[in-house]
């Protein structure tokens, strides 16, 4: 969390944000404008963290299924000759390792917080909302929750694309899971 400079706007504000308003209506749009922004990107990274925890459920459960195949299909594995049978098992192998590990970046993602800026203490930003005017002190607050829009919208933004390459390779993985499970036991039907 960001501590509070000598002046908290300078250090909130950007370039392309306003620095004074026109009249007290438009401090209270933006500052109405910046919480509900905030507000929405915080559901939102709420909502991918969800999705990431239900992301371990799914593996785990996809695992503990094909477990439940392995004892069929070491009986398989031994009537294919030896090339063979070492290629299926360090394929099955590999596709059971690449699952953990994409179940150990799903609890990483669902379950680790990020270090994100959010809005300012309010008891810190107290001792500078004192000295000011209402019109200021609704920009200083605006602008706070700005800055800590722009943290947290990078933050959402990162949390997705690690869940979409989560999800994209366990898609990869079931599949080829799939593949080498019907193979197995279409090659060595007796």
């Amino acid at each position: 969390m960001a501590k509070v400079k000598s002046d908290p706007v300078t250090s909130a504000l950007t370039a392309q944000e306003p620095t004074a308003f026109k009249d007290d209506d438009t401090a209270d749009v933006w500052l109405s404008y910046t919480k509900q922004r905030f507000e929405e990107v915080s559901r939102r990274i709420d909502d991918f963290r969800s999705w990431g925890r239900q992301m371990v459920g799914w593996i785990g459960v996809l695992i503990a299924l094909e477990a439940n195949l392995f004892p069929r299909m070491s009986e398989k594995l031994h009537s294919l000759s030896g090339p063979w049978r070492i290629i299926t098992i360090l394929a099955i192998g590999a596709v059971t390792a690449g699952q953990l590990l994409l179940w150990c970046r799903a609890a990483r993602t669902g379950f680790v917080a990020s270090n994100i800026l959010s809005p300012e203490n309010p008891s810190l930003l107290a001792a500078h909302l004192i000295e000011v005017d209402a019109q200021r002190a609704r920009e200083i607050l605006a602008a706070y929750f700005a800055k800590s829009y722009g943290t947290y919208d990078d933050a959402a933004e990162r949390i997705a694309k690690q869940l979409k390459s989560i999800t994209t390779f366990l898609i990869a993985l079931v599949w080829i899971f799939a593949i080498i499970t019907a193979s197995l036991f279409w090659f060595t039907k007796t």
